[in-house]
């Protein structure tokens, strides 16, 4: 773990394009022409390809397929792919900690996104994530229909392949299907996380989850560590890969898996159903309604 390093200096430079910090071990930048973390060393070792970013999508699974949740859901995917940056502020706290603030337009007309980042000269990142919904007064619920999951995802290194947690496993859990997954501390890796479907879907999700590691084969990583408890998941694909509805195969083969690893940190994912796979949708306590959402996390990199 590193040092304890909770009264150091945080170092902050910033200029037009970019927002450094650096600390014991550890250096973070922002980009501020879209407001997310662009990198971050630890040890000397580069951590991410793509920041933390807002995710509300989920592939669709077969169930999802049945009862037209890629048309009926779309915004959300829309609100997933289309971020733009409304504005980026920064605070210093302390000497040890700055406070990083930023707000992006989510789609056309959805909503906005807060994203709260303090960060300490340990490396420490606490991240308070806020979804706010531009107002509507259309009964229509395509307008604002329920969303398949609120969170955000970031894509690492694909030298990050080892996993554990703690929370529910070994295999994968959702809100209607958790019974059989006990709560314990369980380890993996990114590679058995894609379940053999048929064909490229939803998969991987650890439901209850209290901390989650994913590092390389030097026990270098990240810890992510909830405020409640999480949706965790690390799987070797982009963030938006399989997005795109028209580019999903119709099989489960040549994806093109394994280029990242994409980390997906959620407050909640709807359930998957499945009281018959042509019409019926998740029961309603296992939905998530159209509304302003509100989580906490931590972020810190580890050397085990």
């Amino acid at each position: 773990l590193p040092s304890d390093t909770s009264n150091a200096l945080l170092t902050l430079t910033e200029d037009a394009n970019t927002l450094d910090l650096s600390g014991t071990d550890f250096s973070l930048t922002f980009d501020k022409t879209t407001g997310l973390m662009s990198s971050l060393l630890f040890q000397g070792v580069p951590m991410i390809e793509s920041g933390l970013s807002p995710n509300f999508w989920r592939v669709p699974t077969d169930n999802d397929r049945g009862w037209g949740a890629q048309e009926k859901l779309h915004l959300w995917n829309q609100a997933s792919r289309q971020q733009s940056l409304k504005n980026i502020t920064v605070k210093r706290l302390s000497e040890s900690k700055v406070r990083v603030v930023t707000e992006l337009f989510l789609g056309d007309t959805i909503g906005h996104y807060l994203t709260r980042y303090e960060v300490s000269s340990s490396g420490e990142i606490q991240v308070d994530g806020q979804l706010k919904l531009i107002k509507t007064n259309s009964p229509n619920p395509s307008i604002r229909p329920i969303l398949p999951r609120f969170g955000m995802h970031l894509a690492l290194n694909k030298q990050f392949q080892h996993l554990e947690w703690y929370g529910r496993g070994p295999h994968e859990s959702y809100a209607d299907r958790k019974t059989g997954a006990a709560i314990g501390i369980y380890s993996s890796t990114v590679s058995q996380q894609l379940h053999d479907y048929s064909r490229p879907q939803e998969s991987g999700n650890k439901s209850d989850v209290r901390w989650f590691e994913v590092f390389n084969d030097q026990g270098i990583g990240l810890r992510v560590d909830g405020e409640n408890s999480l949706n965790i998941s690390a799987v070797p694909l982009g963030k938006t890969q399989f997005y795109d509805w028209d580019a999903i195969p119709r099989h489960n083969t040549n994806t093109g898996a394994g280029e990242v690893t994409t980390l997906r940190v959620d407050l909640k994912q709807m359930g998957v159903g499945g009281d018959d796979s042509w019409g019926a949708m998740p029961h309603p306590q296992y939905q998530l309604s159209p509304q302003d959402y509100r989580y906490r996390f931590t972020l810190r990199p580890v050397h085990r």
